[in-house]
């Protein structure tokens, strides 16, 4: 038999009661706890939202959830909430803020709820239940906040509308605004545009098959791309292709910062989506976050390569030389003109270093 959760006013005060599934369809004002568990490096520890979820399955999101019940406190809500879903218990638990927020969900629901959100830290191993949680990792802060803001479809709306302040409220903030100026390009550019999100490539544009990984492997230079800005600013823009013990592949990107004159590295791993005999890869520079690219034209000794994005809008041409001969320029542009991509907008990379 469903529990009654509480619904109250704007000020926080008790209004009545009711089983949950009817408040999201009335669209009452929920009384709910949101928490924030990390470990003592200042890792959060994000959940991933089982399949079988009503609303919001297979999202990203906070350490736990969960309404608070009659006569039971919000602290206890948290307690409780974080044995059901993940099997821990949570020291130096602290309420930060509360927030209102109402929000369309899919099927038909509402979500309008006057959210307590608490932050505590925790060391112990999860024992996630399998009805609730399908997945979790620990991420660093500065990384979840890039993450969310370049692909938001993977996160649950409550999730996206405070992580910025629960970084600032647990005073972290001043270094992860930090950690964020020195890596923001750098870090823009390996997980949004070279490896964007696993979206349709644009109709027409096939991966290469039969693709062959280990005569891709090496370092290549970024020569041509289209223009946008998560690039602006940067040359000597490079990639570095190995081999890991599993079989997976060792990613070092690498380039130059020539406003700021530093240079910057990320290091990540690349997957095959599927078959490894067709280029279309799955890229992750931490935890579980893996977006896509595809090779959608290489030549037969694997020097050059042309590399589509999410859209039309993303274009690169990679080579094992920092300058390509000009009949291959003239070869990758027609390839790229015939399915839709605006060639007249590819610009030239500098390699100077």
């Amino acid at each position: 038999m469903p529990e009654n959760i509480i619904f109250v006013d704007e000020n926080d005060s008790l209004t009545g009661e009711m089983e949950k599934p009817e408040t999201h369809q009335k669209t009452l004002l929920t009384l709910a706890v949101l928490v924030f568990s990390f470990i003592s490096t200042y890792k959060l520890f994000l959940q991933k939202r089982s399949l079988g979820k009503y609303h919001s399955s297979g999202l990203w999101t906070k350490t736990a959830f969960t309404y608070s019940f009659p006569d039971a406190s919000n602290e206890a809500a948290v307690m409780r909430r974080l044995k059901e879903e993940i099997g821990i218990t949570l020291g130096n638990v602290t309420e930060i803020f509360h927030f209102i927020y109402k929000e369309q969900l899919e099927n038909g629901l509402t979500a309008h709820e006057f959210d307590h959100v608490f932050v505590g830290f925790s060391e112990e191993l999860p024992m996630l239940n399998p009805n609730e949680v399908s997945d979790f990792d620990y991420v660093e802060t500065k990384y979840v906040l890039e993450h969310v803001e370049l692909l938001p479809q993977n996160y649950t709306v409550w999730f996206k509308k405070i992580i910025d302040r629960v970084a600032n409220e647990i005073s972290m903030d001043n270094r992860i605004k930090k950690d964020r100026n020195i890596n923001h390009k750098l870090f823009i550019r390996v997980m949004y545009v070279l490896f964007a999100p696993c979206a349709p490539i644009p109709k027409g544009v096939t991966a290469v098959s039969p693709y062959k990984k280990e005569k891709h492997l090496g370092k290549c230079y970024e020569l041509a791309r289209f223009d946008f800005r998560f690039e602006r600013g940067l040359n000597n823009i490079t990639a570095d292709y190995s081999l890991n013990g599993n079989g997976s592949i060792k990613v070092v990107n690498r380039d130059y910062d020539f406003e700021k004159k530093i240079w910057k590295e990320a290091i990540g791993k690349a997957k095959f989506a599927g078959n490894e005999k067709v280029a279309m890869l799955k890229v992750s520079f931490f935890g579980p976050f893996y977006a896509g690219c595809k090779v959608i034209a290489i030549d037969p000794e694997y020097n050059y390569a042309l590399v589509s994005g999410l859209s039309f809008d993303y274009l690169w041409i990679f080579s094992s030389e920092k300058i390509n001969p000009s009949e291959i320029n003239s070869l990758y542009r027609e390839k790229a003109e015939k399915p839709g991509y605006k060639v007249s907008k590819i610009l030239r990379n500098e390699h100077d270093n």
